[in-house]
């Protein structure tokens, strides 16, 4: 990647799109290009937060690994995603894994640059807290799905995720190309659930299982389904708030 690359990188990016051209610039004098295979680890939960990185080609996913090795992927990300502002921005560890589902380019800026850069232009500032807005924004509804949906819930809501917009037919009809396991590791249950409740959204005629996929039959089937909170969630916070009245 040359200058004009970067620069024009980093204008479509949420952090500094709002910049102008003198702290752009000043960005791209400090960024560096990293080139990932499909499979590398960009960083791991616990390691030292030195950079924020912006996407620029491939793609990554974003998980938090439990004690045990289990995976709860959080989100997949393409250009221009930034991601890794948190650990610079509190100098404290890496709070997920994140890893190169694709051949992937990034552009990685160093804490202290980024620190320079709000110390000269404080409008910079705004960006990343839009950017640190929409982590909470994100943490706080993957919590509320974990708690208050279902299982069935939470496979039909990311199978309309995996589908892109909504108002595109041809997203909706064509094949996902994700795993059983990787399904099951997006939305926190097991290889053998994310089977089984496929199955029922067959029988539902929401969508359809095939050999590569599973293709998308029935949108309004995939969101009521989306919309049903799970019964024995919802009857032990009534329980928990009667107790609590008590």
């Amino acid at each position: 990647m040359n200058r004009a690359d970067i620069a024009a990188l980093l204008c479509e990016s949420e952090p500094f799109g709002i910049l102008g051209s003198e702290q752009i610039e000043f960005l791209v004098d400090c960024a560096r290009v990293h080139q990932y295979d499909k499979g590398t680890v960009i960083f791991e939960p616990g390691e030292v937060g030195d950079f924020l990185y912006v996407v620029a080609q491939g793609l990554i996913r974003t998980s938090l690994v439990g004690p045990g090795g289990n995976i709860i992927e959080i989100a997949r990300s393409s250009r221009p995603y930034v991601f890794g502002q948190l650990a610079v921005l509190d100098a404290g560890p890496r709070a997920a894994r994140v890893e190169a589902l694709r051949p992937t380019v990034l552009v990685s800026i160093a804490r202290a640059d980024v620190l320079a850069l709000v110390a000269t232009y404080p409008v910079a500032l705004d960006g990343l807290f839009r950017a640190m807005g929409y982590l909470v924004r994100r943490s706080a509804a993957l919590a509320g799905d974990l708690a208050f949906k279902d299982a069935k819930a939470r496979v039909s809501g990311r199978l309309l995720q995996l589908a892109g917009d909504l108002n595109s037919p041809d997203d909706l009809t064509r094949n996902k190309r994700v795993t059983q396991t990787e399904l099951a590791e997006m939305v926190g249950t097991s290889r053998q659930t994310v089977n089984h409740l496929l199955q029922e959204l067959e029988a539902d005629g929401a969508v359809e299982v095939v050999v590569d996929g599973v293709r998308i039959v029935s949108v309004p089937a995939l969101l009521a389904a989306v919309n049903k909170r799970d019964k024995r969630a919802s009857a032990d916070s009534r329980r928990s708030t009667d107790t609590a009245v008590c």
